[in-house]
């Protein structure tokens, strides 16, 4: 989602485009036959290998099957992770030592060579994933990390959960209690459509739930997926929507969302549907939006199905 989100992450926030290939190197070709893990599943592994370590295409080896479900485009997934640069071996990335790192399981959200390895493996398992620079961070690599144009890079991931999210709100209807706020009814697919009514909008935020979900309440610093339809009070113009794509994760609470979302949408029950009407100091600022046709003084309406969370 480009305009509501400010953040990304390291390992899960590549282009989508295909980058230019990295310029030639003279170093040996190696494979996964030449590196060595040791560690027990779970714990934070040790990688050993010849270096620098060069591959031309994306690989991965088995280390331990798993027996859940099998990975597919479309799933959440929980996994703990380690990265290495295979020029020098320094490690660059790692969600060992805390909490399974959470992702959506598709091309757009993480590097083209970690989804090409993890499509079709098993819940339970460990991999170790060697990646080129062309399925990686392309040409300009990834300084901040230490990854040059010319660098491959080695994973050791334990995928340690998966699950498919809803595709829209279900539970319990809700009808609002105060009068003049739009109307929300559900077309194919149970997409939303919004009615705006006439008239000045609210100059209060207003977050009425419309559908109450039977699963788990959101928790701050959670990485929820979301369907999300914006629209401008004024003209009644929509502005965004991920309705026909794929749903938008990010973290709630935590600043990577307009702070009337922030505010919302934690505490609010796994499956729901969630009204926000939001004045301008909440939403973009006396600034706006000029490249969404947002004025510093639009009042924002949107719309959010709470399709997961982790």
């Amino acid at each position: 989602m480009v305009p509501l989100l400010v953040g990304a992450l390291l390992v899960t926030g590549c282009a989508t485009t295909a980058p230019p290939k990295p310029p030639p190197t003279t170093a040996r070709v190696t494979t996964l036959d030449d590196v060595r893990v040791s560690g027990e599943q779970g714990d934070k592994p040790k990688i050993d290998f010849p270096k620098p370590f060069v591959v031309t295409s994306t690989d991965k080896r088995i280390l331990h099957q798993g027996d859940g479900i099998t990975l597919s485009e479309g799933v959440n997934i929980r996994m703990h992770y380690l990265g290495v640069n295979g020029t020098d071996g320094k490690e660059f990335d790692t969600s060992y030592g805390s909490k399974a790192h959470p992702t959506a399981f598709d091309p757009e959200s993480l590097i083209p060579g970690f989804f090409k390895a993890l499509v079709g493996v098993k819940v339970g398992a460990r991999v170790l994933i060697a990646i080129p620079p062309e399925d990686g961070y392309g040409i300009k690599g990834a300084p901040a990390a230490g990854i040059g144009p010319t660098d491959t890079l080695l994973f050791v991931v334990d995928v340690t959960s998966a699950r498919k999210p809803l595709t829209h709100a279900e539970g319990s209807k809700v009808t609002p209690k105060r009068k003049n706020l739009p109307t929300v009814t559900s077309g194919k697919g149970g997409r939303p459509r919004v009615g705006i009514p006439g008239g000045a909008p609210p100059t209060s935020l207003i977050v009425q739930p419309l559908i109450k979900g039977t699963g788990p309440k959101v928790v701050k610093g959670q990485t929820i997926t979301v369907h999300l339809l914006g629209l401008v009070w004024s003209g009644k113009r929509q502005f965004e929507s991920s309705w026909g794509g794929r749903p938008d994760n990010f973290r709630i609470g935590v600043g990577e969302a307009l702070q009337a979302l922030d505010i919302g949408l934690v505490g609010q029950p796994i499956g729901s549907r969630v009204l926000f009407v939001i004045p301008p100091d909440q939403g973009f600022g006396a600034e706006g939006r000029p490249s969404e046709g947002i004025k510093g003084t639009d009042t924002l309406v949107i719309v959010v199905d709470i399709l997961d969370s982790a």
